[in-house]
């Protein structure tokens, strides 16, 4: 997960992004740079036009696009004079490791907290992420939650129109000018998911969602005359609001050999993820499994302490914990 400076000339507008790598694989990749180095039928191996129109734009990374621009509005002095501020990194616990960080001046008025946590439960057949990303503002906005994925989609639970014979650009500028809009539609349920294959195992998104929630599935190639872009696949996943939570589970799953043509835990194991309560101090998150195995994310929001009690009531239950980051399981 990054949250540090813009960086020199070639750094992106990407705060709060992450990349996810398994199998020795990149599974949820970071674009970085439009360049092939030192190939002269690519303009010398030199940096591409495509780098500043793509490469470096919001849209190309793991993070939320604020109303589809990009991060302090694609301006690179704006973008240097800043940088995200660490909130708290705890680890000492290896089942249940946990990063969060703050951007504020990204977006004009946007607060934004990302909090990410791996979980590593025995009863599962792999450690899972829990991806937390708490938006704050006055003024509503349209939020894309994007991922760029690598691998062969399988599965959605989405309701969508496919654009199997024509196809459009997603948007005119930062970034989204180059995406070509495969699919789009509503949530059908109050949980997203999306399921792909990677190499020999599966991996899903489980995504809480609310009833604005839409899923873009799009591909990497438009306005892109001399093909200098990779051809990627990535989905956003599209709300409207002010205050909300994108709540996301990355799992993975199950095997896939095709050498014995054998499959086995195709699909996963996490049912649903749901945001009990999410406020300026605390936010709590639980996972529900298949089996009814939960994993309950009680996180402080608020300014960073270690020592700090909370205490919240959400639907009849209550919550107490010390410190900046506490797992309930059952």
């Amino acid at each position: 997960m990054k949250y540090g400076v813009h960086g020199m000339e070639h750094g992106h507008y990407d705060k709060l992004s992450f990349q996810l790598h398994d199998q020795g694989r990149e599974l949820l990749p970071d674009y970085g740079s439009a360049r092939f180095l030192n190939i002269d039928q690519k303009t010398g191996g030199r940096y591409l036009p495509e780098n500043k129109s793509w490469a470096m734009q919001t849209v190309a990374h793991n993070t939320v696009v604020v109303d589809q621009r990009s991060q302090f509005g694609g301006k690179y002095d704006a973008s240097e004079a800043s940088h995200a501020e660490r909130h708290f990194f705890q680890v000492s616990d290896p089942a249940f490791q946990v990063v969060s960080a703050r951007e504020d001046k990204a977006y004009a008025g946007v607060s934004m907290l990302r909090t990410m946590a791996v979980i590593n439960d025995p009863r599962l057949s792999s450690p899972f992420v829990v991806d937390l990303y708490r938006l704050r503002s006055a003024e509503s906005h349209t939020y894309d939650y994007a991922l760029g994925y690598s691998g062969q989609f399988l599965a959605t639970n989405a309701t969508l129109q496919k654009h199997t014979t024509q196809r459009s650009p997603l948007g005119t500028a930062h970034g989204y000018q180059h995406l070509w809009l495969e699919a789009e539609g509503p949530v059908a349920t109050d949980q997203l998911q999306f399921t792909w294959l990677n190499g020999k195992r599966f991996y899903t998104v489980t995504s809480a969602a609310g009833a604005d929630s839409r899923l873009l599935m799009h591909s990497l190639g438009a306005n892109d005359p001399n093909f200098n872009l990779r051809r990627e696949a990535g989905l956003l996943h599209r709300r409207q609001g002010s205050n909300l939570c994108f709540a996301t589970v990355i799992e993975p799953h199950g095997i896939w050999d095709a050498n014995k043509e054998f499959c086995q835990g195709n699909t996963p194991a996490i049912q649903r993820v749901d945001v009990l309560h999410s406020d300026d101090t605390t936010t709590i998150v639980r996972v529900t499994a298949v089996g009814g195995h939960t994993w309950t994310l009680l996180l402080n929001a608020g300014p960073a302490s270690d020592t700090a009690s909370h205490k919240v009531q959400v639907a009849g239950e209550s919550f107490e914990w010390v410190g900046n980051a506490a797992l309930l399981t059952r």
